[in-house]
């Protein structure tokens, strides 16, 4: 794994190239999250692609910018790597937020993107309470954590899934362990988020588009799920058992499956390697 910046956008943007040959897929994180949640993905994709992953902009080791985090922002920082890399074309794999950039991205710039994988993101507008509850929640983090035993213990009482995501993004500091991410900078990605509804977006990709559920969800319900089908020109839906928010982890084995299955389907042959 190469570990590179790019500076675009007025920004920094740390990349993590995993290697691999064929087409190039760019994996997209979660809000919170950052480039290196996708290892484990990585680790097998890179058997069939070139996979590339990204802190996005407030996030991991790239730039947090004080404002500047709409769906804009977002799409033109993932050209800004495209063209810095001299990627003309690729498929686009995002979670949560990272889905919703995908697909933004493939509605506004069609001739840059050979399909997108969507993992657990619905297009409706967030209720206007959201934000004001992330940020609730986010004041009863007992920070900071003495240990990582007490930083599992905490996120497990909330829902025992949490727990694995979560410690990835914790570091170390000499009061203890805190978050790798600013809370307001995440409030501030959230807002982005629930600014809209994000259907005319979705209605507007042109490409192959593959829509991951988890089957016990509770950002992406199964009716959206089902008329985001129904919205996309050339869709797939997948819902995977027993899976939260988090599929990739949740169940690992079954997302592999159902991305490997799409992406192989979706890359011309000669571009993709089968193993």
């Amino acid at each position: 794994m190469e570990t590179r910046t790019v500076f675009c956008n007025d920004i920094a943007l740390r990349i993590l190239d995993f290697g691999g040959v064929g087409d190039t897929v760019i994996l997209l994180h979660g809000a919170m999250s950052r480039a290196a949640n996708w290892f484990d993905v990585a680790c097998w994709m890179k058997d069939h692609f070139h996979v590339l992953a990204f802190d996005q902009r407030g996030h991991g080791r790239s730039g947090k910018p004080v404002g500047g985090y709409s769906r804009d922002d977002f799409v033109r920082d993932l050209v800004g790597v495209m063209d810095s890399l001299n990627i003309r074309r690729a498929h686009l794999l995002g979670h949560s937020l990272g889905g919703l950039n995908a697909w933004v991205a493939a509605s506004m710039h069609p001739e840059r993107v050979e399909s997108v994988t969507i993992e657990d993101m619905g297009a409706d507008q967030w209720p206007a309470e959201t934000v004001d509850q992330w940020r609730s929640w986010f004041d009863e983090w007992p920070l900071p954590f003495p240990c990582l035993k007490e930083a599992r213990r905490y996120f497990s009482s909330i829902r025992p899934s949490f727990a694995d995501h979560f410690m990835e993004l914790l570091e170390e500091r000499d009061s203890g362990y805190w978050p790798i991410f600013s809370f307001d900078t995440v409030l501030d990605v959230l807002r982005g988020i629930a600014a809209k509804p994000w259907w005319n977006e979705l209605r507007d990709i042109r490409c192959p588009t593959l829509l991951i559920r988890g089957e016990h969800s509770e950002i992406l319900k199964r009716d959206e799920a089902l008329a985001m089908h129904r919205a996309l020109k050339n869709g797939h839906l997948a819902e995977i058992s027993a899976a939260h928010h988090v599929i990739h982890d949740d169940q690992p084995e079954r997302f592999k499956e159902v991305v490997l299955d799409f992406l192989l389907q979706t890359a011309p042959r000669d571009r993709a390697v089968a193993r």
